[in-house]
């Protein structure tokens, strides 16, 4: 299985021309062979034994460099594995790739300087998305059966919808991320970075779940919540007596936000309609605020006003988007206030509020303020969830994101703000997961048209330029997002089982 994977990992290289790969992991062959040394006994408790995985290269490995996509990194070799990397080692799982991420892993593609282009296996024309895009992309090519990303503002759930396969960012706190080089690690409050697996199909991602899930890492992190793996929330004895209440939504209906496009509402009625039919109880939802999530979201990513962002990005190679993006970061916040204002008079109010997260904090009662805000959202949050209507949510499904993978060219200021779908679970701290349903079809490219000119005859320029850079997305991936609260990620894991089974995106390719 390793040389299949390796070989399938070169053929995507060599031939597909996709990208995504960062480095091969050369004792991959030896810890191989290593495995055929194991006691019979040993292997009946491994459940990983001989899996090949992928790693995003800031999931350190020993003797190999996590450069997080940035020149100024490369030739600094780690020194030990991660804790997670020496688990699924010693659970039997073989590391053999690490995979692509941009620049400081913020960002919404996973292309970089050192590794090159990443793009989507559907359409080379089109992302992959970020930062976790050399997962998605190599797993949805076959060039690797599972690996593992990280999320702090959707960058599992985002590169597995654009690229059609499943993922889970789990609970924060949930997996640990001790001995990691996240760059994100020091600088974000209320926002903790989480390490979540990537797979063609649910089934994996629950394997690696269960195996990460265990006393050994409970025991070697102490800052991790001890919480083996939920058998009863994932698969109840009496399936029929554990019915859900699940909430849906299509869109975020706010001026601040970026309208989904009608590929996207399509799938998430699509979804509900599936989980209807498997005798759940589906209810609207309406997510308080959601410009508020997302302002508290990548505030607490720019506390410093993006300082730590410029200074990782300083001297480094950048691209158009990334040179934009750096250079509104530089401005102080007397002029990101005013750039603010006019971007958003100009190109819309989603680009206004996703300025605004970037003014950072002036004083420690600003510091103060902010940590408020951030505990009232999640409250009322919370009283939605339980409130609206006579029992609580069990989960909820809604768009990973407002639209599908958009092309490698398209400027990120209609992109970027689409991040508010993912980014509002992130503040909350829930696990939410991403799974492939459907595709986008004639009908949808039709329908976005169509849309497309009404927003226009209605004056919002914004939203209208987003549905038409839309226009040729005719069969790329469509993911629903699925999401429960704090450490009922098996809830999550069981509905995006549910659903797969079928809306079955991969036999219907």
């Amino acid at each position: 299985m390793l040389y299949a994977s390796q070989a399938q990992c070169l053929y995507a290289l060599d031939h597909l021309g996709i990208g995504g790969l960062a480095e091969f992991i050369c004792e991959a062959e030896e810890w191989a062979e290593q495995l055929e040394t194991w006691t019979d006994e040993r292997i009946r408790a491994s459940p990983l034994y001989g899996l090949p995985i992928s790693l995003k290269e800031c999931v350190s490995v020993a003797g190999y460099d996590s450069p997080s996509g940035l020149v100024k990194n490369v030739g600094r070799p780690n020194r030990a594995d991660c804790l997670v990397t020496r688990l699924l080692k010693d659970q039997g799982a073989i590391p053999f790739i690490l995979t692509a991420m941009p620049p400081s892993g913020l960002a919404m593609d996973s292309c970089n300087p050192v590794y090159g282009r990443v793009t989507n296996p559907h359409s080379l024309a089109h992302t992959s998305g970020g930062s976790s895009g050399g997962e998605g992309t190599l797993i949805a090519a076959y060039a690797s059966p599972c690996g593992l990303g990280t999320d702090i503002g959707g960058s599992i759930r985002i590169p597995a919808a654009f690229c059609g396969v499943a993922g889970l960012a789990p609970s924060q706190n949930r997996i640990s991320n001790k001995g990691m080089n996240t760059l994100t690690r020091y600088h974000v409050l209320h926002m903790r970075i989480s390490i979540g697996p990537m797979a063609r199909h649910v089934d994996d991602l629950v394997l690696l779940m269960r195996a990460l899930l265990t006393a050994d890492m409970f025991g070697l992190d102490p800052s991790v919540v001890p919480i083996p793996f939920n058998e009863s929330l994932y698969a109840p004895a009496v399936p029929l007596a554990h019915q859900l209440t699940i909430g849906h939504y299509g869109c975020f209906e706010n001026t601040h936000c970026v309208k989904s496009v009608p590929a996207i509402r399509r799938t998430v009625d699509l979804a509900r309609r599936i989980l209807e039919a498997r005798g759940h109880r589906l209810v609207e939802f309406h997510l308080p605020s959601p410009e508020e999530a997302y302002r508290l979201g990548v505030l607490a990513i720019c506390l410093d006003g993006g300082q730590a962002a410029m200074d990782e990005l300083h001297g480094e190679p950048n691209s158009t988007n990334d040179l934009a993006s750096y250079l509104v970061l530089r401005l102080p916040r007397p002029a990101k206030l005013l750039f603010a204002r006019v971007l958003g008079w100009h190109f819309g109010l989603p680009v206004r509020q996703a300025i605004s997260g970037t003014f950072g904090l002036a004083s420690l009662h600003e510091l103060f303020q902010y940590t408020r805000q951030v505990e009232a959202y999640r409250e009322r949050v919370w009283q939605t969830w339980v409130g609206v209507h006579d029992r609580p949510l069990d989960a909820l499904i809604c768009p990973v994101m407002p639209i599908v993978a958009p092309r490698l060219d398209e400027d990120t200021v209609y992109t970027l703000p689409a991040i508010g779908y993912t980014m509002a679970y992130n503040i909350l701290g829930w696990p939410a997961g991403s799974l492939p349903v459907s595709r986008v079809c004639v009908e949808d490219l039709e329908a976005t048209s169509a849309e497309a000119s009404r927003l226009r005859r209605l004056g919002d320029k914004f939203n209208a330029r987003v549905h038409e850079g839309q226009a040729d997305s005719l069969n790329l991936p469509i993911g629903v997002q699925i999401v429960a609260p704090p450490f009922r990620d098996e809830v999550v894991l069981r509905v995006m089982k549910e659903l797969e089974e079928d809306a079955q995106f991969w036999q219907s390719k």
